[in-house]
C-alpha cells in the first residue's frame, strides 16, 4: 500500500517501506493520515531499526528540497526504488519486485538487496553496498551547563537486552555510591534526555560479530549533548577516534 503525502510528476519516487503491522502497533496515525511528522517533537517513539531507518529517513528527507519525492509505503512498489529495514526486506512485501536499498543494520548481510547500507565502514564500500551513518537521535537535550564538572550521574542509554550484567550487580551501584555517583539506566522512549547526566555508559553485552555491524551513535550523542563517553570495544567508535581524548575505553 502506498501512503502518498503528495505527487509530482516530474520528479523520481523513492519509497520509504515500513510494515502495516509495525505501523498500527506504533503510528496508526500514519496509515489513516500519512503526513510525515517532526522528529523532534516524538523522540520517545523512535525506537525500533523500523523507526530510526525508513520511519526517519521518509521524515527527514519530506522536510527539505530533495531532487526526488519521499513516499511511505508498507510495501514495495514494482520497479521503484524502495527503502528497507531488514527486518522487511523479504518477499511478502515485495523486495523482489523492485529496487531494494536494504539497510542491514545490526543483522546479517540481506538476502535479497539491490544495494545494502551499513551502519559502520568496517566491511569496506563497493558497487552495492554503501556506508551511511544513523541520523542522530532526534529531539536531544544536552547536558545542563550548569552541572559543571561536577560526576553525579553515569547512565547507560540503549536496549534493555544489551545492558552488560555487571552493572546490576549491587557491588558495582555500591561502588558508586561511595564515590558520590548514581547510576541510571534510559532504556528504549528514553534516549534523548542528557541535561542530568554527567557522563555516559556505552557497554554492550553482545557477540563481537554484532559489535561489528552496530554504529557509532551512542558516541556521536554523547558528543553533540556534550557529555563525556566511557565506551566498549566496538569498531564503530574507532573509526571516529581522532585523539586518545574523544573518549574513553573499557574492555568491560
Amino acid at each position: 500500500m502506498d501512503i502518498r503525502t503528495s505527487s509530482s510528476p516530474t520528479r523520481e519516487t523513492v519509497y520509504c517501506i515500513v510494515n502495516e503491522k509495525h505501523l498500527r502497533r506504533y503510528w496508526p496515525e500514519l496509515l489513516s493520515e500519512p503526513v510525515p511528522f517532526v522528529p523532534e517533537a516524538r523522540p520517545e517513539r523512535i525506537v525500533s531499526g523500523l523507526d530510526c531507518w525508513p520511519l526517519l529517513t521518509w521524515a527527514r528527507l519530506s522536510a527539505v528540497e530533495c531532487p526526488f519525492e519521499v513516499r511511505l509505503a508498507t510495501r514495495a512498489v514494482d520497479g521503484a526504488v524502495c527503502l528497507f529495514h531488514w527486518d522487511d526486506a523479504v518477499p511478502r512485501l515485495g523486495v523482489h519486485s523492485c529496487f531494494a536499498v536494504v539497510v542491514q543494520a545490526d543483522r546479517p548481510v540481506p538476502a535479497l538487496a539491490d544495494m545494502t547500507v551499513v551502519q559502520n565502514a568496517l566491511g569496506g564500500e563497493c558497487s552495492h553496498r554503501s556506508y551511511i551513518p544513523l541520523w542522530t537521535q532526534p529531539g536531544l537535550i544536552p547536558r545542563d551547563p550548569g552541572r559543571g564538572d561536577r560526576l553525579q550521574t553515569l547512565a547507560y542509554l540503549g536496549s534493555d537486552q544489551y545492558e552488560p550484567e555487571f552493572v546490576k550487580a549491587p557491588a558495582f551501584r555500591s561502588a558508586l555510591r561511595e564515590r558520590g555517583v548514581t547510576f541510571v539506566n534510559r532504556f528504549q522512549g528514553c534516549w534523548h534526555d542528557y541535561q542530568g547526566i554527567d557522563a555516559v555508559l556505552a557497554v554492550r553485552d553482545c557477540p563481537p560479530v554484532v559489535l561489528g555491524t552496530k554504529p557509532a551513535s551512542k558516541l556521536i550523542n554523547a558528543w553533540t549533548a556534550g557529555v563525556p563517553a566511557l565506551l566498549g570495544l566496538e569498531p564503530a567508535y574507532e573509526e571516529l577516534r581522532r585523539s586518545p581524548l574523544d573518549f574513553l575505553e573499557t574492555p568491560t
